[in-house]
């Protein structure tokens, strides 16, 4: 449903994190590209956000680490339960592939999405300062963490609060 986190230790630059709105990135689509995503699914792996990080930023999981976190599958769209408005559901970092179509257009539908989320005018950037707290609504927003310079650290609690399965 929802994440927290709180800042303990942050670097004197660096390490925002930034945040973008799902629904207003859906809400500007094109009505056509709407109804072409309308019914698609996506696959989801939590281990797959590697590609954005080095080893020393986020270490790899072990393989008893993905067992407990298998790929899932949500929609493209979703539908948030309290508002019933349309986000946006797909982010670079964890959806591995958009089910039932070409595999090509799937990678090229993926990526023109994520590139269509991470306009500016959809973005929050996050600048920590010592104990914020943020809580974030993880059904209508995309996130991500900047690293922090090299030979700074960044130290954070993160809760997450289970919601309920996308739809």
């Amino acid at each position: 449903m929802g994440s927290l986190l709180y800042a303990l230790e942050i670097p004197s630059e660096g390490g925002d994190t930034l945040f973008n709105n799902m629904y207003a990135a859906y809400e500007s689509l094109a009505p056509a590209k709407k109804q072409r995503i309308s019914r698609l699914k996506a696959e989801f792996l939590i281990g797959s956000a590697r590609k954005y990080y080095t080893e020393d930023e986020r270490p790899a999981l072990t393989a008893e680490q993905l067992a407990g976190v298998p790929s899932v599958v949500h929609p493209v769209v979703r539908t948030h339960p309290e508002t019933n408005r349309k986000a946006l559901y797909v982010n670079p970092a964890h959806t591995v592939r958009i089910l039932g179509i070409d595999e090509d257009e799937a990678e090229d539908l993926l990526a023109e999405l994520t590139e269509h989320s991470i306009q500016p005018q959809f973005v929050y950037r996050h600048k920590w300062r010592l104990h914020d707290l943020v809580f974030w609504d993880n059904r209508c927003c995309m996130h991500i963490a900047e690293p922090p310079p090299d030979g700074s650290d960044r130290h954070m609690y993160r809760t997450t609060v289970v919601g309920d399965r996308p739809y």
